[in-house]
């Protein structure tokens, strides 16, 4: 059976048994290239002499026959010739159609079969002639083809071993015309000789011929089943096996062809031969040598074997071809493919070509090839493979190939049931297609193998080791394996990885795929049998055992990109393919995949990237499995939609995504660019998540949006759900105004199917809109009538044959709503089911407000709580100055000499606001400890009064939590103050302390939700000014001191921003503070001797004043007010030596009003004077 190929390869046409090939085409090229005048004729062996043209059958005289003899015998009268052409359609199926012979598997079905077929020729030829001659006349040199390139001819002489002749190495030159005696006009070995070759040329300067010929000694064997009609033997099955090899060594040589520019287009197109041709086990070695203008610069054929290292191969139609179980090594070797004659079309280029079970190996070098060329073609098996290889085309200019078929297009690398393996493989042009995929070597169309590795994958290595250790070594399951390559494709109308049959037009060549024989089709095709590599993975299965299981036309791509910014990265057309992505690997196009026809594409990424949006025709699939990869969905600049109208951006048939993430991508200044992402066709789970997986939505949250307009990126399931996925949103409203006071709701994901209502939930339970402190919940809304809510494609519910796909769980961002003092969001149905408060105006009450993030809280409570502390610090310091002028008695004495002390203190408070929960109004528990130091400086002394002068230094640590608020948590700040001090006392028991302050404040606001979610600054500046007089009771030791106190505090707030998007502005916040009060002490006699102690009670009561205070998250927020409270101590002073003391107190604080401070504080200190 043939296959012709590719518009492209009208050069040539593929059977996928037979040895022989068309030999040379008709005069009128590019017209009739195929087209016999008479269907007895084989384009398998075709023989043809013009000097015996006339007195043929004029059925033979046809042009496309192929004889070329160099000495003929007129002896050899037309009845032979008939008769050798006869014996050969003989042996070949006279099945013609249209102009296109094909032979059968039953004749010709193996390497060895063909090799029959030239020896029965020879044998033909041989008994012709010898009956009838009686002297032996010279017999001609007929060329054969047997190779499926058209040009080279091979010598039939020299196809089978003579009498007489065990070996032969010929070196034909012109010696009156050569330059130098190192120069040859063709080279041929055969029989198991050894020839080398340094320096010097060789220069072909006849159509047809080779530079250098090399063939195996080869062996014919009798066969019993030989026939014989009348005096001719009938030989159909003889054999021919490789004796011996032959080993040709050719060192710096250039190998030049003939210049075909001033020829006809038939000479250049069928009349060149090969630089280098190998055949039948020989060896061909080349080091640092040059090729040059032929059809092929190397060619191997039926097990020959050529080495070339260094060197290049430039202006040929193929770099090097290898047919029939042959093998090329190129290591180090340039390759320019380019069209030989100025009207031989572009697209013939090809810089690599496999076939038949053959290989060819490139290590390091380059391949260029012209515009609509090929650079690596693996056919018929043959198999490809590259390290180190750049790949270029020649001409970068592009052209309209958005318009054009994709039989026009450039390829990289064209499979037609072949396979190829590219390691650190870099190409970077236009207009082409990186990897095309045609094979049709039985696969099946399951995907088990795959899916069980990935599988097993999950909490374990077993996919990932699997897939780093695929060994891509020709095996029919694997067409390509691409490894550390760099490929990046532009053009509108290029491809990545192009999967299916070529888009041909009027006129060109059809691939003949659903032709079969008798007993033969797709199905009847095995797999290749040579040794495929295994890599056993844990306890899993085999590569080998595998990939059985999966024949879906698997494409490996590891640690490489894949980039296709212009058009689709993966392409099918009425095709099946998978492709899998190992380690580090990125895949993008303007398309990431389409699927057309009836094509099934799958992608099995691992710690991967994809990047693009997805189309699926109706009558197609696209399977996505991503295991710790990531899929960021671009929308399509260039591509038209899917003929699928249901599919509005992306869509694929399922998901499996394992501890990985899916985000839709928005470019920056796109207006109002959202995605939709539709899933599944309805039947059974087409969403699966598991492990830590993620979605990524853009959405703009903007309460004055309309709700029949999109404003977020969707995620539409027709199917059911399997799994948990964390969902993550950003806002895109920064900037746009919006009422506070309107509700909002946005659906974002919607399942035509089962799910459950945490199968969907944001990562940290609510969302804000850029710039703003209010939360979001997505709340999932449990199955709801189709009718009864607004649908992101209404059409599914109709089309859809799935019961479930009429009730649709709704998942949808909304506002929490601040009700009173309760948090309100939902409110209940009759029939129980959760609807959101947003659908409509009405459910939600009056007098409302949205909830806030529960950070603010804190923030809102917080300046409240530093005046607080630092009113704290105050009172303290009042009290080291107490105990620096009054003796144990608690009457004033005035102390010269310097003094140290150091005072400890803390207590525990809770706060409560005078506003409501309308209004933000928060209360707030809040523990300070403080130490602090001091020195007394200097004291200035005149006769009824003294001044003393001293500085202190504070330290305070300040935890903070608001109340009542979920998801909140205590918040730790630290603050450092210092201060000056001075004071007046009297003789007469008077006294006036003044205190100044300035410090810094700072800490992190921690949440549950958040953990941190700011870092707060604040400078902290305070006055106090305190007044008493110590009045002596006369009663039992009593002294009575009465004090009246004035506050000043001022609080600097540097701006900051909260993890939240939004800015925290505190401002500048100040306030007074009065305090009024007395101390009340009791001595015990003796008390100026050491050990005394004095006990001391101590009533005051304290009020804040101030304006009206508020500071902005956005909005601006009141601050509740300082308040009222009263105080009451106890305390007690005692010396334990002339020059050291020890006091302490305790001292409850509980407010008089709605607001203010309730709690406890206590403080011990120790003094030493000098």
């Amino acid at each position: 059976m043939i296959n012709v190929f590719k518009k492209r390869t009208h050069l040539y046409a593929l059977t996928t048994s037979a040895f022989f090939f068309l030999q040379s085409v008709d005069a009128s090229v590019g017209n009739n290239w195929f087209s016999f005048s008479s269907p007895m004729l084989s384009p398998f062996a075709s023989f043809y002499s013009p000097s015996y043209s006339s007195s043929l059958p004029a059925q033979l005289a046809n042009p496309v026959l192929n004889l070329l003899p160099t000495s003929a015998s007129n002896a050899i009268s037309d009845q032979i010739l008939s008769l050798a052409l006869d014996s050969v359609k003989t042996s070949i199926s006279n099945s013609v159609s249209d102009g296109i012979a094909s032979i059968p598997d039953s004749v010709i079905a193996t390497p060895v079969n063909m090799m029959r077929g030239v020896a029965s020729v020879l044998e033909y030829l041989e008994g012709l002639l010898e009956p009838s001659l009686e002297e032996k006349l010279s017999v001609p040199i007929v060329y054969v083809s047997i190779k499926r390139l058209p040009g080279s001819q091979v010598p039939l002489s020299m196809l089978s071993p003579r009498k007489g002749i065990d070996a032969l190495c010929e070196d034909s030159s012109d010696d009156s015309k050569h330059e130098s005696d190192s120069e040859h006009e063709s080279i041929v070995c055969v029989g198991g000789e050894e020839r080398t070759i340094k320096g010097g040329k060789v220069r072909v300067k006849k159509y047809g011929g080779n530079a250098v010929f090399a063939m195996g000694r080869l062996v014919v064997a009798d066969n019993a089943h030989g026939l014989r009609s009348g005096a001719v033997r009938r030989p159909f099955f003889k054999t021919v096996d490789i004796a011996k090899a032959t080993t040709v060594k050719i060192e710096s040589v250039s190998i030049v062809g003939v210049n075909s520019q001033g020829s006809s287009i038939q000479n250049a197109t069928m009349g060149f031969g090969s630089a280098v041709f190998s055949l039948a086990g020989a060896k061909v070695e080349l080091l640092g040598s040059n090729i040059e203008s032929f059809v092929a610069g190397l060619e191997a054929g039926y097990k020959g074997n050529i080495h070339m290292k260094g060197g290049s191969i430039k202006k040929t139609f193929f770099g090097a071809s290898a047919d029939v179980e042959s093998s090329i090594f190129l290591e180090g070797t340039d390759i320019n493919v380019e069209v030989v004659h100025e009207k031989v079309p572009l697209d013939y280029t090809v810089g690599l070509r496999s076939s038949g079970g053959s290989q060819i190996t490139m290590r390091s070098g380059a391949i260029t090839f012209a515009r609509g060329g090929v650079g690596v073609l693996a056919e018929d098996e043959g198999f490809v493979k590259l390290d180190d290889v750049g790949i270029n085309i020649a001409d970068k200019k592009g052209g309209d190939a958005a318009a054009s078929s994709v039989s026009n297009l450039s390829v990289v690398f064209l499979l037609k049931d072949g396979f190829v393996s590219a390691n650190r493989v870099t190409f970077n042009s236009s207009d082409a297609i990186a990897l095309w995929v045609n094979n049709n070597l039985g696969i099946e169309d399951s995907l088990f193998g795959v899916i069980n590795y990935f599988d097993d994958g999950l909490g374990s290595d077993s996919f990932p080791e699997f897939v780093d250790n695929i060994v891509a070594d020709g095996d029919a399951n694997i067409s390509a394996a691409i490894s550390y390559s760099n490929i990046t494709v532009e053009g509108k109308g290029s491809y990545g990885i192009y999967f299916g049959a070529p888009e041909l037009k009027e006129g060109s060549l059809k691939t003949n795929n659903n032709q079969s024989e008798e007993g033969e089709g797709p199905s009847a095709r095995v797999r290749r049998s040579s040794a495929v590599a295994e890599s056993t993975v844990g306890n899993v299965e085999s590569q080998a055992s595998f990939l059985e299981k999966d024949r879906a036309h698997l494409v490996l791509l590891r640690h490489s990109v894949l980039n296709v910014p212009d058009s689709v990265a993966i392409y099918g057309k009425d095709f099946n393919g998978s492709v899998v992505l190992g380690r580090d690997t990125l895949v993008s196009g303007d398309l990431l995949l389409h699927a057309t026809g009836s094509s099934s594409l799958s992608v099995f990424a691992h710690e991967s990237d994809i990047i693009g949006s997805a189309r699926i025709d109706e009558n197609a699939s696209a399977k996505l499995f991503l295991s710790n990869s990531g899929w960021r969905l671009a929308k399509s600049k260039y591509s038209s939609e899917s003929s699928d109208t249901d599919c509005i951006d992306s869509c694929v048939s399922s998901i499996d995504i394992r501890n990985s993430a899916i985000a839709f991508f928005r470019s920056e200044g796109e207006d109002r660019g959202y995605q939709t992402l539709r899933v599944g066709d309805g039947n059974g789970a087409v969403y699966t998540a598991s492990g830590d997986s993620y979605i990524y939505f853009n959405a703009r949250l903007v309460p004055n949006d309309s709700e029949n307009d999109q404003m977020s990126d969707r995620l539409l399931i027709h199917g059911d759900v399997v799994g948990k996925t964390i969902v993550r949103v950003k806002d895109t409203s920064k900037g746009v105004q919006q009422d506070q006071n309107k509700p909002h709701s946005v659906s974002i994901i919607q399942v035509f199917g089962q799910a459950e209502k945490d199968s969907f939930k944001l990562e940290d339970d609510y969302i804000t809109r850029e710039g703003s402190p209010y939360k979001y919940v997505l709340r999932a809304y449990s199955p709801i009538n189709s009718s009864e809510m607004q649908l992101f494609d209404r059409k599914l519910i109709a089309n859809s044959e799935n019961a479930n796909s009429k009730n649709v769980w709704d998942f949808r961002l909304e506002n929490q709503y601040v009700v009173s003092s309760t948090v309100t969001d939902t409110r209940e149905k009759g029939n129980g089911d959760s609807v959101t408060s947003s659908v409509s105006g009405e459910s939600v009450p009056e007098q409302f407000v949205r909830s806030v993030v529960p950070q603010v809280p804190t923030y809102l409570v917080l300046p409240n709580s530093v005046f607080h502390t630092g009113l704290m610090d105050i009172n303290n310091q009042n009290k080291q100055l107490e105990t620096l002028r009054m003796t144990s008695t608690g009457m004033l004495k005035i102390r010269k000499n310097p003094a140290l002390y150091l005072r400890g203190y803390g207590g525990s408070y809770r706060y409560a606001s005078d506003l409501s929960a309308l209004e933000y109004g928060y209360d707030g528990d809040l523990d300070y400890r403080g130490v602090e130091a001091g020195m007394l400086l200097q004291t200035i002394e005149n006769t009824d009064h003294a001044l003393s002068f001293g500085v202190m230094g504070t330290y305070g640590k300040l935890s903070l939590r608001p109340l009542d608020v979920e998801q909140s948590q205590k918040s730790a700040f630290d603050k450092w103050t210092a201060t000056v001090y001075g004071s007046m006392q009297h003789n007469a028991g008077f006294y006036v302390d003044g205190l100044l302050s300035y410090g810094l404040f700072k800490g992190d606001v921690l949440t549950l939700a958040r953990g941190k979610t700011a870092t707060l600054r604040a400078n902290p500046l305070s006055v106090s000014l305190m007044s008493g007089q110590t009045i002596a009771t006369g009663y039992k030791g009593f002294v009575f001191d009465p004090q009246v106190q004035v506050v000043y505090q001022h609080l600097q707030f540097n701006k900051a921003r909260d993890i939240d998007n939004f800015d925290i502005e505190m401002g500048n916040l100040n306030q007074w503070v009065a305090r009024v009060g007395g101390c009340l002490t009791k001595t015990p006699t003796g008390s100026e001797s050491v050990d005394a102690v004095a006990f001391y009670g101590k009533l005051y009561l304290s009020h804040g004043f101030g304006e009206k205070r508020s500071v902005r998250f956005n909005d601006a927020f009141k601050l509740g007010a300082f308040g009222s409270s009263i105080e009451a101590g106890l305390g007690f002073n005692a010396k334990l030596l002339p020059q050291f003391s020890l006091h302490a107190d305790v001292l409850y604080q509980h407010k008089l009003n709605k607001a203010g401070f309730s709690g406890a504080s206590f403080s011990g200190g120790v003094r030493y004077q000098f």
